[in-house]
């Protein structure tokens, strides 16, 4: 009888040892690091983000401007349409301010775009094509609010004559200032070069088009 007991108590110490090994190991990261956003208080993993990430996860800075490159040939064409049929409410010497007109639709396009999208799926529709994700430094969720410095931190690169674009060449993280200034970091994969070539390709021809565009109309 006391063998009997002693050697359940032995298996139920040695399941309650296992699963104490089991619940450090699952808290516990590799490396004895833990997950940044298992701690109280922290806010959830974004999509597609992971706790722990290197530069190897980072997408590159020609793949990034491809995405933004998609983003703003379809605010731009919005911005198109919506100061168009501004015009059409205002006197006829507002044509001449034309151009502004595009510049400040496109701005305000962009910050509602980029905040709504960005804090609510991490991403925005250039970014998904390339499945990439913006997300905190930690691996965290990026919220509105951050979101919207990050589309200020546009405007500070558009400004600066995207120099605040061009800081993510040598940065360690490829971080530009809009990323730096929300915390933010992109990962996901590098477009092939043939990729990159295409696409450079048709935004530049696009942009070029737009120009024209707006010059005949000016």
């Amino acid at each position: 009888m006391r063998d009997d007991t002693h050697g359940a108590t032995g298996a139920e110490v040695s399941t309650e040892a296992a699963s104490g090994a089991g619940a450090r190991s699952d808290e516990e990261a590799p490396g004895g690091a833990p997950p940044t956003w298992n701690q109280p208080g922290d806010a959830p993993p974004a999509p597609g983000a992971q706790a722990i990430w290197g530069a190897d996860d980072l997408s590159d800075v020609w793949t990034r401007a491809i995405a933004y490159g998609a983003d703003a040939v379809l605010l731009g064409m919005a911005g198109v349409i919506v100061s168009l049929y501004l015009l059409c409410l205002t006197p006829i010497w507002m044509l001449t301010r034309f151009p502004y007109f595009v510049a400040a639709s496109f701005a305000l396009l962009l910050g509602i775009y980029c905040t709504f999208l960005v804090g609510a799926s991490a991403n925005t529709l250039g970014h998904r094509m390339l499945r990439l994700t913006v997300v905190r430094t930690d691996g965290s969720r990026v919220s509105y609010g951050r979101a919207f410095v990050r589309w200020l931190g546009y405007l500070l690169c558009t400004l600066t004559v995207f120099v605040g674009f061009a800081i993510a060449v040598w940065d360690r993280n490829c971080q530009g200032l809009h990323d730096k200034l929300a915390d933010t970091v992109v990962l996901g994969p590098r477009a092939a070069l043939s990729t990159k070539i295409w696409a450079s390709a048709l935004l530049l021809a696009l942009v070029v088009a737009g120009v024209y565009g707006i010059a005949w109309l000016y």
